[in-house]
């Protein structure tokens, strides 16, 4: 059966017989980084250690959101930089990546999932 753990961040595998590599174990993962309103004036980078460690790879680029705190106007975007099987850097992006000075986004953070086996 599957296996997991359902926590904030968390997994679940899920065995399967792939009809190309055979019998694999699915992972998919998610989490939530929190930011307790943090401004975020320009491109800030955050790393992220999933639960787990995938065991092969991970079979598409791992997605983010933002958890909205307040805005002035312009919109933070959570995305990724970088990944492994071990973890990812995302970006809380500002618009134009340049200093809104009085005008920063707040952010409370961002949740993300990635899928491998």
């Amino acid at each position: 059966g599957f296996t997991g753990s359902l926590q904030e961040s968390g997994y679940l595998k899920i065995p399967l017989a792939d009809v190309n590599r055979g019998s694999v174990i699915a992972i998919v993962q998610w989490g939530y980084h929190p930011l307790s309103q943090v401004k975020v004036p320009n491109d800030e980078q955050y790393p992220v250690t999933f639960p787990i460690p995938f065991p092969n790879a991970i079979l598409a680029p791992p997605l983010a959101t933002n958890v909205f705190y307040s805005t002035s106007g312009f919109n933070t975007v959570a995305s990724v930089v970088s990944w492994s099987t071990a973890g990812a850097t995302f970006v809380l992006d500002v618009p134009g990546g340049t200093s809104l000075g009085p005008t920063s986004e707040r952010s409370n953070g961002f949740t993300w999932i990635a899928i491998g086996f």
